[in-house]
């Protein structure tokens, strides 16, 4: 998970998740990068400053050698650049995001472009046509017990290498580029020939 410490984030929900599949001994090796904001007395209902506090209440620190938070201050919002980003896109299997009310989610955006399977509610697949929105690419959860048992099918799954394909061509911004030039070649330059 990628996510700034802001509620509507629902990291508490994805710490109950994990927490949930740590019970039923999956000890799964996890990646939370947590973005915190400077902190302002006038935003504390909506950014979640304790989530470090939280995350040390529910893990114990064996736990923690296996789901690692790193929070970080520094360059808020954006503290890593897209290479380095992208060197922990390529290191995992699968991407989960828990909120419940997001639109043209980025973070899930660079999950399918790096041909990663992603767990969320329907509003983070609404970046995917109807017919990707679907195994292997997106594993849609209808409520928040669905995450785990959702979480160990995205991992399970054996990828499909045309879908992650299709869903990557509509991410990547190698391909969107080129996308959107030939779009525009063919709007504004058909039946034109080239000297």
């Amino acid at each position: 998970y990628v996510s700034r410490a802001v509620y509507f984030k629902r990291i508490p929900e994805f710490f109950a998740s994990l927490r949930k599949l740590y019970d039923q001994g999956h000890k799964l090796r996890v990646l939370h990068i947590c973005p915190i904001p400077p902190y302002k007395w006038s935003s504390r209902k909506t950014e979640f400053y304790d989530v470090r506090k939280v995350y040390n209440s529910l893990f114990s620190l064996e736990e923690q050698k296996y789901f690692t938070l790193l929070t970080t201050d520094f360059n808020y919002p954006f503290p890593f650049d897209l290479e380095t980003l992208a060197h922990f896109y390529r290191s995992s299997r699968v991407f989960v995001h828990m909120a419940d009310d997001e639109r043209r989610c980025r973070v899930a955006g660079y999950a399918w472009a790096s041909g990663m399977p992603v767990v969320g509610r329907a509003c983070i697949g609404s970046l995917l046509p109807r017919e990707l929105q679907v195994p292997p690419v997106f594993y849609e959860a209808f409520t928040d017990g669905d995450f785990p048992r959702l979480i160990l099918e995205a991992i399970k799954a054996a990828p499909n290498e045309l879908n992650a394909l299709a869903a990557r061509r509509l991410t990547s911004e190698a391909f969107t580029t080129n996308e959107l030039i030939r779009q525009l070649e063919s709007a504004f330059f058909a039946g034109q020939k080239a000297d």
